[in-house]
């Protein structure tokens, strides 16, 4: 009886476990990859019914081998099929357990293929096939400011009897994850040259790839016909540029703007003293002028340099006030002399200040002179 009981645990037992662990136990994994294998963007590719999630492309030229490396369970049998984009059989290459296989691309015509494992009758794991057409020489920047648009140039070589492109893009896509964050079309400026601009709003790592496509569709979107190695590039935060200051404001270092600025004070000259020293020596001349025609009109000469000192000697000449006997005489001179006989040069300026001295005869000495002369000739003349 007891022996019964234990089968029957026993038996509950394994059955319990291939429930609870169904896939870890003998569960087959397939993966495929080729020394071809180019990084593209992530997409999702339908075959067969199943969804296929894909991250890389084998990039072979017309003519060279396609190798594909096949991980499977140990002895584990499965056939590798080569499809075209429309899913159609062109080539297959059986293998056991982790194996390579190779196919001849001769006569493959350029566009996208679909190189497929059938294993345990359904599809194990899924890789495209880009034959080329066309190789891509591209100009891609290393960095770029987030949200400003950069210049992209490619150059495409063709290799194969293949057709015009279709479209020549720019995709840029999110390192690591791989998603698509900005696609433009490039416009053509010569033969075979293209050319257009992409702008990236968020800043981080990236990779910038060149597709070239053909005519034909797959999955909604034309097939690849050439397809650039991808370049990485770094959006960093775009600069701020200083911003101008309206007009009549102070700018920092305290001057204001064209439209406000202040002009400098002006700078007050010191006026002539041509007259300053004539002045009391006119009065002079105006007050004995009554009586006689010729005046002795004084000559002040004002000297305004920093450099030379000169004196002038000025000697009245007759003139409208009679005063034909003046002996006026007016010094200008730069150097004055001190009470204790030093003698100081005027400081370092534009306009040395000139000091004048007139020298004139009292009011009323000519008429005075006038007078002893005539006496005296009287008495000259008695004495004759």
């Amino acid at each position: 009886m007891s022996r019964r009981v234990n089968l029957v645990l026993a038996l509950t037992l394994v059955v319990v476990a291939a429930g609870l662990f169904p896939a870890s136990v003998g569960a087959a994994t397939y993966e495929l990859s080729s020394p071809s294998a180019v990084d593209t963007p992530d997409r999702t590719v339908s075959f067969g019914g199943d969804s296929f999630d894909i991250d890389e492309s084998a990039r072979v030229s017309q003519g060279d081998r396609l190798v594909l490396d096949v991980t499977a369970p140990t002895n584990a049998s499965y056939t590798v099929e080569l499809r075209d984009s429309n899913r159609g059989y062109e080539d297959d290459a059986d293998g056991t357990g982790s194996d390579s296989v190779t196919f001849s691309t001769g006569s493959l015509s350029p566009g996208t293929y679909f190189a497929a494992v059938y294993a345990d009758g359904s599809i194990q794991t899924l890789m495209p096939v880009v034959v080329k057409g066309y190789a891509v020489s591209e100009q891609i920047p290393d960095t770029a400011e987030a949200g400003t648009s950069f210049a992209v140039s490619t150059t495409l070589t063709e290799e194969a009897s293949a057709p015009s492109p279709n479209d020549v893009e720019v995709v840029v896509a999110e390192d690591g994850s791989e998603n698509i964050v900005a696609q433009e079309s490039l416009s053509e400026n010569g033969s075979m040259e293209y050319t257009g601009t992409v702008s990236v709003s968020e800043t981080g790592e990236y990779n910038v790839y060149i597709f070239v496509r053909g005519n034909d569709e797959v999955d909604g979107e034309n097939v690849l016909i050439g397809l650039s190695d991808p370049q990485e590039l770094e959006v960093t935060m775009a600069e701020e540029e200083p911003s101008s200051p309206e007009p009549g404001t102070e700018t920092p270092d305290g001057t204001d703007t064209p439209d406000g600025t202040d002009t400098p004070d002006e700078t007050e000259t010191p006026e002539d003293d041509e007259d300053a020293a004539g002045g009391g020596g006119g009065g002079g001349g105006g007050a004995g002028g009554g009586g006689a025609d010729d005046a002795s009109t004084e000559t002040s000469t004002a000297t305004e340099t920093a450099t030379e000192t000169e004196t002038a000697p000025s000697t009245d000449s007759p003139g409208e006030n009679g005063d034909s006997m003046g002996d006026s005489t007016s010094t200008a001179e730069t150097m004055s002399t001190d009470d204790e006989g030093d003698t100081s040069t005027p400081a370092d300026s534009t306009d040395a200040s000139t000091e004048t001295t007139d020298t004139q005869l009292p009011v009323g000495a000519l008429p005075l002179l006038f007078a002893l002369l005539v006496v005296g000739g009287l008495a000259a003349r008695a004495r004759r």
